[in-house]
């Protein structure tokens, strides 16, 4: 007999999930869609645990957090330039470098 989900379940997880969405994970499901990946798959060619690559893109754990091996590896799989994916649209290394100097961190655009 198959196991019902109670709704107030389904409403605790659904807020759960979308509580935790940031434009990096947003960023991250979106290339994976695009490319027709499953998230065993993604996980897989970058060579990290699914898990950690779940939590990533559920927003559990942040891609800006990760090691840089981890996230330029997933990057490198969906296509994402990880000066996009940390910073925003629109950065170039010489924002970068400034905002260093100046001690703060870049400036939206």
């Amino acid at each position: 007999m198959p196991e019902t989900v109670s709704g107030k379940a389904v409403r605790s997880y659904v807020e759960t999930t979308v509580r935790f969405m940031t434009r990096e994970n947003g960023l991250l499901r979106a290339a994976r869609l695009k490319k027709g990946f499953t998230q065993m798959e993604v996980a897989a060619r970058a060579g990290v645990d699914i898990r950690l690559y779940q939590r990533l893109e559920y927003g559990q754990r942040s891609i800006v957090r990760a090691s840089l091996k981890t996230g330029l590896a997933i990057c490198f799989v969906l296509d994402l330039d990880p000066m996009e994916l940390v910073f925003g649209e629109g950065y170039t290394a010489e924002d970068i470098m400034r905002s260093k100097t100046s001690g703060s961190r870049p400036a939206g655009r």
